[in-house]
């Protein structure tokens, strides 16, 4: 089973659970449980259950309107329209 530290070994910075995370955002828990479930905020989720844990910045990035970064290193469908060498492009 996964262990989340309480703190971020590089950063300092802990993993969020909801309520945490709602405290960190002065919004409910629901809120947050909306946006997990519309993919708008990156997540972890604990093995077996359908409890989340959050990062700070990733909560941040929510607050600010940026989208979910997924990780796959491509550029969204957004990021590749505004790039000056984006797809197809030299």
């Amino acid at each position: 089973m996964k262990n989340f530290r309480t703190t971020h070994p590089e950063t300092g910075l802990g993993w969020l659970n909801t309520r945490q995370a709602a405290a960190h955002c002065s919004c409910s828990e629901k809120t947050i449980e909306r946006a997990v479930r519309g993919h708008r905020l990156k997540f972890k989720r604990l093995m077996f259950s359908s409890r989340y844990r959050f990062r700070r910045e990733w909560l941040d990035a929510w607050i600010n309107g940026e989208p979910p970064d997924t990780g796959t290193g491509t550029p969204s469908a957004e990021q590749a329209r505004n790039s000056e060498s984006g797809p197809g492009r030299f």
